[in-house]
């Protein structure tokens, strides 16, 4: 089940700032507004002198949690480079048309999303100054401060081969830190400051003395980490091939009548009837005269698939959680019905006919939400405002 309490936090850390904003100022900023690292045991130091008379780090324990990092994500490639291929078949599109338009930047939006919600899964367990390294290289490839990977610029004209660059750019970082070479320099290097975030700090010695979960003993919390990680790709997956890959059609408006007893009719008739021979589309309503025992309304049907027309079932059944607001007719999906079609475009969308429908606590439509904070869904950096 997908949880969306954790989903909100998620959707809190990437939109209440850019994402330039956000990893300018902290490489793990938007997990640290929800993680307090209270967690971190006092640090064992075994193999890494110090100038301050302490025993040193255990830096061989500091590597094997990198490469349970490495593995984690290397079991995440496999399940997600597949899952692309089923979200554009879904969409009845193609993931070989031009991605050009969008620069490598998206890409690291994407993992760095992925490392936030993992985050989160932990709950506040060992996982995160793990996570916390390979998020400050994410910010420095962002920022500038260090150049990104080769090729991946290049081969970002193809989402899929974008996607296999940049797991093989963290995957060669990881084994770069992880290596032994000279007492493990190349981690000594990268890690010569703490990381802060949230008033607190990460050392290389939290890192020696923590245990990121690996999937053959990790149990729970592995899977935790696991399913995060997997659900906040498909999110931004799905969020980007639907701005890059679909656009709005022409509304389409009818006219109907309903009775005006009990309350919340037309919500019945939307569940009942309108939405299961219409899964992928998204309807607004206004009420045009109210003669009991009748109301008479227009219901506006909105679309945003390939070419203007209506996403297809295969689509619809994995992406809403609801039909009306609030009412949930998929537990395993991934959005509201609302959000996508608020959410996931280039620009503010217009709705010019009709009012959002309500919930059995509000009544038919809800005029009040009209008006929304238009964000891109979990890409602020690409929408114009």
């Amino acid at each position: 089940m997908t949880d969306h309490t954790r989903d909100n936090l998620e959707d809190d850390a990437f939109n209440k700032v850019s994402r330039r904003y956000l990893i300018r100022n902290s490489s793990i900023a938007a997990a640290g507004m929800f993680i307090m690292p209270t967690f971190i045991p006092r640090c064992r130091k075994y193999d890494w002198p110090t100038d301050d008379g302490s025993e040193p780090i255990n830096l061989p324990a500091a590597a094997a949690n990198l490469a349970n990092l490495r593995a984690y994500l290397d079991d995440l490639y496999t399940s997600t480079i597949e899952y692309e291929n089923a979200v554009f078949l879904a969409l009845e599109s193609t993931n070989n048309s031009d991605w050009s338009n969008f620069d490598s930047d998206i890409l690291i939006d994407l993992f760095y999303a992925l490392l936030i919600a993992a985050a989160l899964a932990t709950g506040g367990e060992a996982a995160i100054p793990a996570i916390a390294i390979l998020s400050a290289f994410l910010h420095d490839w962002a920022n500038g401060d260090k150049p990104k990977p080769p090729n991946i610029d290049q081969v970002f004209a193809q989402f899929e081969f974008g996607h296999n660059q940049m797991h093989v750019a963290m995957n060669e970082q990881l084994t770069l830190l992880e290596s032994p070479a000279n007492n493990y320099a190349n981690l000594v290097a990268a890690w010569n400051n703490p990381i802060q975030f949230n008033g607190n700090t990460y050392t290389i010695g939290d890192l020696a003395s923590s245990n990121f979960p690996t999937s053959t003993t990790g149990g729970a919390a592995y899977n935790a980490i696991y399913q995060a990680g997997v659900t906040s790709f498909q999110q931004m997956l799905w969020n980007l091939a639907i701005m890059k890959c679909c656009t709005f059609g022409e509304p389409d408006t009818e006219s109907i009548y309903t009775a005006s007893e009990p309350g919340g009719v037309l919500l019945t008739h939307f569940r009942q009837t309108v939405y299961p021979n219409n899964k992928g589309v998204y309807y607004r309503a206004k009420m045009t005269d109210y003669d009991p025992p009748w109301i008479y309304w227009d219901i506006t049907k909105y679309t945003l698939g390939i070419n203007g027309n209506p996403l297809p079932d295969a689509a619809a059944a994995v992406l809403f959680i609801d039909d009306t607001p609030g009412n949930v007719i998929n537990s395993q999906g991934l959005f509201n019905r609302s959000y996508v079609f608020e959410q996931f475009s280039f620009t503010k969308p217009v709705f010019p006919f009709g009012d959002e429908l309500g919930t059995d606590a509000i009544g038919n439509t809800n005029p009040a939400a009209n008006d929304w904070n238009f964000t891109g869904g979990q890409f602020p950096g690409l929408v114009v405002i």
